[in-house]
């Protein structure tokens, strides 16, 4: 998504375009995002965006909830914010494949500092129920889509469903079907500029993981916080690996069996039946 934030969505013609820089950071935003209802005001993200005429395009991945050590426990009241300030607008969800997405996910936490085992990162609710926003985790139930799609289709008019393998498959196809269902243009090619977040490798990250290990002990002092940020930028500038980093086949397929049910509850929305992607990397 980082690719169309940057990429796209900024050259949707006659938009005006928010991306991260606003939707994340602004204050407007954040209370958006995070501010208690009995203190929220509706007026103040309206008065950043200014007239009600305006042809806007908003965009930030937390607008489906804050995931990371919460479980998503903001998605809803997002929605319902969103829906006071747009009432007619159009949504658009992109989706990514449960395994793919929290594989990825475990990969930015042990970028960021986290050393502990994928099935450490992981919470399974039906064995462990405890919402810990201290602990660095994933609740595997806030990647159930069903009830996000719901959400959005309940308070929204029209609702848009993509998918990320689509668009690895095919960008253009992709691009395509973005002009055609929300009746824009842009002009764009995936070749205009290279990948934006590129992902660790497998000998990267069990790398990281060992440094991260250390990481309290190094940064006691000047000298250990030198030598940390120089371990780090070896795992990440220098060491090279071809293989790519994926959970075990065990836990892989321990993620699939948990969402499998609920992924067969997206056969409702229609511009999933007919996509190969979502046969191959969401039911299979």
């Amino acid at each position: 998504s980082t690719y169309l934030q940057s990429e796209l969505f900024p050259k949707i013609e006659g938009f005006e375009f928010y991306g991260v820089e606003q939707c994340y950071y602004s204050q407007e935003f954040q209370k958006l995002l995070y501010q208690d209802e009995s203190l929220y005001k509706p007026e103040d993200l309206r008065a950043l965006i200014g007239g009600s005429d305006k042809n806007v395009f908003l965009s930030n991945e937390l607008f489906s909830g804050h995931t990371l050590g919460m479980n998503a426990g903001n998605r809803t009241q997002i929605a319902k914010r969103l829906k006071q300030a747009f009432p007619e607008a159009e949504i658009i969800v992109l989706l990514r494949n449960q395994v793919s997405i929290l594989e990825s996910l475990y990969s930015m936490a042990v970028y960021s500092g986290y050393h502990k085992r994928p099935e450490q990162f992981l919470r399974w609710g039906n064995e462990d129920p405890r919402y810990n926003p201290y602990e660095i985790n994933e609740h595997l139930e806030s990647f159930l889509y069903t009830a996000l799609l719901n959400t959005y289709k309940e308070l929204f008019p029209k609702v848009h469903v993509f998918l990320f393998e689509d668009f690895i498959k095919n960008p253009d196809k992709f691009f395509e079907r973005i002009k055609r269902e929300l009746g824009v243009d842009f002009s764009l090619k995936i070749g205009d500029t290279n990948r934006k977040n590129q992902s660790l490798s497998k000998r990267q990250l069990t790398y990281l993981r060992k440094v991260n290990k250390a990481k309290t002990l190094l940064e006691w002092n000047s000298l250990g916080k030198r030598i940390f940020r120089q371990k780090v930028w070896f795992g990440e500038k220098v060491l090279k690996g071809k293989e790519k980093f994926s959970f075990s086949p065990d836990l892989r397929t321990r993620i699939k069996d948990y969402y499998a049910e609920d992924n067969e509850f997206l056969w409702q929305f229609p511009e999933l039946k007919n996509s190969e992607s979502f046969k191959k990397y969401y039911l299979d």
